[in-house]
């Protein structure tokens, strides 16, 4: 039994009795296996050739390819074997594997279990080598190989999967389906292939749909091979469970859902999920959280959290329709960011905390808090761009960028940006840290480099860096942490030394970057991280001066660095935060002077804490998160908001400068009023259970 095993695996029928269906063998190595013998195509590689014919005909003594050796040394210890050279007691290792040889195809109608429209197969390719004679559309890795037949009984889409009971949970397998049993020409990627798409247990087994549905009749080749060699913790041999399903026709129920344009993807009460139709929630009915089904199709789940329904495209509040010729939006109704919205006339108030979208033609323009719905065309609105139309009115510009802008030409060397209108002037661009921007010219020190073909991207003694021209500043010399057309020399940052600012050598001074290797830094230094990414901070006390900008003092316990003007701060002890404060609209009571405050936030029953300032006209609020032991927030990640009383956001931070996962922010130029600032964790599922926010706030 072993025996017929083996040759129905082979395919070596003559080796067991029948005549040979064997093709022309690969060159002899030399070495017989005792399994195949050796049809003398091609010849061997050896002394004496093999004859494939008859008894031997030369010396030394020739293979017969038939019963084996008859000379001295000794004779084959295989089933018919050849020496190549005299004396090898080796074994033939016969043609190399083919899935596709016949006898090795499985033929999934016969050999499977059908029901209803899926049919199942358990097999091994424990007895499969590692070889990879068929190429794997979407890996370089698919060994062991095995290759079944399967005949489609409908013309339908077929859902092929190796995400089954029967599939060993640690097996990683690469499956694809084609139209012929042969590796597929470069280009060509056959009806489908997965790798990875299981579910938990099986992660790493394969499951796909077909591209185009298989036609009834025609015969399809599916392989399955396992991921050579198995990533750790996984196998690429073992059992599976392969099962082919005959999806109902696109667009009906449990078919696959459609993609043609402008065609619904799915008939009348069905809906769109992970590429199949099924019943769905009918336009205005609850979805979303604990519904796991789709809206029906033409419309999307809209709202919020625990108040989503099903609104229909095209209405108030659902997704813009994308068919051709079809209107976006309802009359009445605006397109904005893909959501159809009441639409706001020119002129009128937009964004944040205002519910529509500005009409056809406008977009919602200005600084936060006062944005207005602006004609394209006209100064501070976008740029047109119809074919043929004028990007901007007379004696205006655009700025040129993916989302132009429409306004006056600002030379080079103006202030721009901001709340300042225009545009700097082709050739140039906005450039600079916030509320310092001047319009530079590009390829001069902090403008961006030149792209045209044959300039030169930056002006002589500049270098060009992730798209702008810098100046490299020698230690030493002075240097500004607010252009942007400078950087320190490599091994050296910009730190303070008495009242300015030069490039030092890492680690050598408060202020600078710490060194890569120990010590990070100099004696009586500590680096708040772990390697060159962290600063050098000296031992700050209690009311001692601070240095925001460049994190260059750590407060002691109980205190944090909070501003008292532009380039003064002090070590100021903190104030416990007080609940309730969870939100933009129940902050805590107001300060008019700088403060800091500690506490913990994080989790659904504190998501945020909230402060509120009151600012002076034209003031500033200087804002930044410490944790206590870790001050680069390594492990918690904070974020902080400011809103004006308006309720819409002005300024704010997630990852601060010199300040890895910690927030700092400087808002200048406020106008008079009662600001709210919220600090919080970047993810909602974070705890910080310590925390310092410090809030500084003055005029001008």
């Amino acid at each position: 039994m072993r025996t017929k095993a083996l040759c129905l695996i082979l395919g070596a029928v003559a080796a067991c009795g029948g005549p040979s269906a064997l093709p022309p063998g690969p060159e002899d190595t030399g070495v017989d296996s005792g399994m195949v013998r050796d049809t003398g195509t091609p010849q061997d590689t050896g002394t004496p050739q093999d004859t494939g014919m008859t008894g031997d005909t030369g010396t030394p003594p020739q293979d017969t390819g038939m019963t084996g050796d008859t000379g001295t040394p000794p004779q084959d210890t295989g089933m018919a074997g050849d020496t190549g050279r005299p004396g090898d007691t080796g074994v033939d290792a016969g043609p190399p594997y083919d899935p596709c040889a016949m006898g090795a195809v499985v033929d999934l109608n016969a050999m499977g279990m059908t029901m209803g429209n899926t049919t199942r197969i358990t097999r091994n390719n424990n007895m499969v080598g590692a070889m990879a004679p068929l190429r794997a559309p979407c890996s370089t890795r698919a060994g062991h190989q095995v290759a079944f037949r399967y005949t489609p009984r409908t013309s339908a889409r077929l859902r092929i999967s190796t995400d089954n009971m029967g599939t060993l949970g640690t097996l990683d397998t690469v499956v694809w389906a084609q139209n012929m049993c042969a590796s597929l020409p470069m280009g060509m990627n056959g009806l489908g292939c997965n790798d990875d798409a299981g579910s938990m247990g099986r992660r790493n087994t394969s499951a796909f749909t077909t591209e185009m549905p298989a036609m009834p009749g025609n015969a399809i080749f599916i392989i399955v091979a396992g991921f050579t060699p198995a990533l750790t913790g996984f196998v690429s041999q073992g059992a599976f469970e392969l099962s082919v399903t005959e999806l109902p026709p696109d667009g009906t129920a449990g078919g696959a859902c459609r993609t043609g344009m402008g065609a619904m993807p799915c008939d009348m009460g069905l809906g769109c999920q992970a590429g199949l139709c099924v019943m769905a929630v009918p336009v205005g009915m609850p979805c979303g959280g604990m519904v796991t089904a789709p809206c029906v199709s033409g419309s999307s789940c809209q709202g919020m959290t625990g108040m989503q329904r099903c609104v229909a495209d095209g209405t108030a509040g659902g997704r813009c329709r994308t068919a051709m010729g079809a209107m976006p939006c309802d009359m009445g109704l605006s397109c904005s960011l893909g959501t159809c919205q009441a639409s706001i006339p020119i002129g009128m108030p937009c964004g944040t905390g205002v519910m529509g979208a500005c009409v056809m033609g406008s977009s919602c323009r200005g600084a936060t808090g006062m944005q207005r719905c602006t004609a394209d065309g006209t100064a501070g609105g976008a740029c047109r761009t119809a074919m043929g139309a004028m990007p901007c009115d007379m004696g205006l510009i655009c700025s040129g960028t993916t989302f132009g802008v429409c306004g006056a030409p600002i030379p080079v060397g103006m202030p721009c940006g901001g709340t300042i209108a225009g545009v700097c002037v082709m050739g140039s661009a906005c450039r600079g840290a916030t509320g310092m921007q001047r319009c530079v010219a590009d390829g001069a020190a902090g403008g961006r480099c030149r792209t045209a073909m044959g300039a030169m991207p930056c002006d002589m003694g500049l270098m060009c860096r992730i798209g702008t021209c810098i100046r490299t500043v020698a230690a030493g010399m002075p240097c500004d942490t607010n252009d942007p057309g400078q950087e320190c020399a490599m091994g050296t940052s910009c730190a303070p030394m008495g009242a300015g600012t030069t490039c030092q050598m890492d680690g050598a001074a408060a202020g600078t970057f710490c060194r890569a290797m120990a010590p990070l830094c100099n004696m009586g230094l500590t680096c708040d991280g772990e390697d060159e990414e962290g600063i050098c901070r000296s031992a700050g006390t209690a009311g001692g001066a601070c240095n925001l900008l460049f994190n260059s003092v750590a407060c002691p316990m109980g205190s944090a660095c909070t501003a008292t003007s532009l380039t003064a701060a002090t070590c100021q002890m903190t104030r416990m935060e007080t609940e309730p404060n969870n939100s933009v609209m129940m902050p805590q009571a107001a300060i008019t002077m700088s403060t800091a405050f500690s506490g913990s936030v994080g989790g659904m029953a504190d998501p945020m804490d909230c402060f509120t300032v009151t600012v002076p006209a034209n003031g500033t609020v200087v804002a930044e998160t410490q944790v206590p032991g870790r001050p680069q927030c390594a492990m918690n990640d904070t974020v902080l908001s400011l809103f004006n009383p308006m309720g819409a956001q002005v300024a704010g931070n997630d990852d601060g400068d010199r300040r890895g996962l910690c927030s700092f922010f400087t808002a200048r130029m406020l106008a008079a009023g009662n600001y709210v600032l919220c600090a919080r964790a970047f993810s909602s599922t974070t705890m910080i259970a310590s925390y310092t926010v410090s809030i500084g706030v003055f005029g001008p």
